[in-house]
């Protein structure tokens, strides 16, 4: 993020001596892309943030069309990132979408942040708690641009229950220059498990999970949304590298811009 603090002459002298620090530019390859948002998720800089979600844009052509498929696994540095090391990542199958909701990122922020998740977005889950919540709570209200929560949930999918713990968060990058930024501020959200979910039934394993979504408004009341997961489960005749779960997992996503979309037309 840009942060401005005063620096002492000794300091300055220094930076004169040795030159500003040189920002690394975002690539340009979707998949690249992805990448780079959840390495630079915490630290990087809204310089960085604003220069990815222009190459996102044209990667994407706007959102114009739906948009899916796999992307590359994550690295063990990248989970290590948050503090995890729990499984290996490069069993994790990597799927995006990237697609259109109507909606504002006003909206969307508010939906993100809303914790009635399992209200909103029903049959999704079977029981959903947030807590630690008032990082979130001042995001929401524009407080701050950087927040996270805590999450427990319940989930019965094809008949096979499980609850898992997570840490979601979002960052959101301000406007700084119609040139940096054409399409105003930016929003990215980022979420894993903390470790393995529990099955009622101990044959099913679920080890990893991590999923990181971009969103920016194209243009008036439209966002594009672009997700993409990893993730590893092996509930028996089915593993999520399977195609038919993913093909459900990636027709779960296109449902919740859908209902996104009602929910904003009614707000």
């Amino acid at each position: 993020m840009t942060r401005r603090t005063h620096l002492a002459p000794l300091a300055l002298l220094a930076l004169s001596l040795t030159g500003c620090r040189k920002l690394e530019p975002a690539p340009k390859a979707l998949d690249d892309l992805f990448h780079y948002l959840w390495q630079n998720y915490d630290e990087g800089e809204d310089e960085q943030l604003a220069e990815a979600f222009v190459n996102l844009d044209k990667a994407v052509d706007g959102g114009a069309e739906l948009m899916e498929g796999q992307v590359t696994t994550l690295s063990r540095d990248e989970i290590g990132l948050v503090g995890l090391d729990h499984a290996d990542p490069g069993k994790a199958q990597g799927i995006f979408l990237v697609n259109r909701v109507d909606c504002t990122l006003a909206q969307i922020t508010k939906l993100v942040t809303n914790p009635d998740q399992d209200g909103l977005y029903e049959g999704t889950y079977e029981q959903y708690e947030r807590s630690r919540t008032g990082q979130m709570t001042a995001l929401r209200q524009g407080e701050v641009d950087l927040a996270d929560w805590d999450v427990w949930f319940q989930v019965k999918l094809l008949g096979i229950v499980y609850e898992a713990d997570l840490e979601e968060g979002a960052r959101r990058t301000p406007e700084i220059d119609a040139e940096t930024s054409p399409f105003g501020p930016t929003l990215v959200t980022r979420r894993f498990m903390k470790g393995p979910a529990t099955f009622e039934k101990p044959d099913y394993t679920y080890p990893q999970d991590w999923r990181l979504e971009a969103y920016y408004e194209v243009k008036p009341g439209v966002v594009v949304h672009a997700a993409a997961m990893w993730r590893e489960a092996d509930f028996g005749a089915i593993q999520s590298d399977d195609e038919g779960v993913q093909r459900l997992v990636l027709n779960g996503m296109q449902d919740w811009d859908e209902t996104s979309s009602a929910h904003c037309a009614e707000m």
